[in-house]
């Protein structure tokens, strides 16, 4: 189920959304104006062998991530994609890891933590249907938490370069896609905030959360 952010929230996800459109066009952002333009990374969009399997475009149609794509879109998507898979307790990244891999879960738990002081915390739990490592493709910067298979995890990862350069080849590919992100940001930036409202409720204080 969505779940729909307070003001705050929607005040951050706008602004994280007019960051998202000037990456899709190209334009450079407030931070990188006045930088020097940084080499243009090569990527390849093809799929092992030259073509898409079947088994790779029937879930990338079946994940909810892709719900209201096009038929065009999705295949465009699935030429992207690859199957990952990751055992239980495997470390898929940690926190800054400077990995770039956008994942769609097609099965099996994983954890997103921090580490606080050297204790690991866990921040959230991500299951079959949800995405995994957005920043990948929005950000362009390291990790923001590390990310733990609670229990053998089968996947769907996409370059995150390669999609980006793909989103802006095609910008009604990229418009629903980054649409779709934004969506993903506002509901992690949600759970975060209700979380933070659960541990420090009086109720969860007199309980010793």
């Amino acid at each position: 189920m969505r779940l729909h952010p307070g003001s705050s929230t929607k005040r951050l996800a706008i602004f994280i959304g007019s960051m998202l459109l000037l990456r899709v066009s190209g334009v450079p952002s407030v931070e990188s104006a006045g930088q020097g333009r940084k080499p243009t990374r090569k990527v390849t969009t093809e799929v092992p062998g030259g073509a898409m399997t079947d088994s790779v475009l029937d879930a990338v149609r079946n994940h909810p991530f892709t719900q209201g794509l096009t038929p065009e879109h999705c295949a465009t998507l699935a030429s992207l994609a690859r199957h990952a898979s990751f055992g239980k307790d495997e470390i898929i990244f940690q926190e800054g890891d400077p990995k770039h891999e956008f994942f769609l879960l097609l099965s099996g738990r994983v954890s997103l933590e921090m580490l606080v002081q050297g204790k690991t915390l866990r921040v959230h739990t991500l299951e079959a249907g949800d995405e995994l490592g957005w920043s990948a493709v929005l950000m362009g910067g390291g990790k923001r938490f590390q990310a733990r298979a609670l229990e053998p995890v089968e996947a769907l990862a996409f370059d995150g370069y390669a999609l980006l350069e793909r989103c802006r080849a095609d910008t009604g590919f990229g418009y629903k896609i980054m649409h779709r992100l934004l969506g993903v940001v506002s509901e992690r930036l949600q759970a975060a905030r209700i979380q933070v409202l659960d541990m420090h409720s009086p109720i969860a204080r007199r309980a010793g959360a």
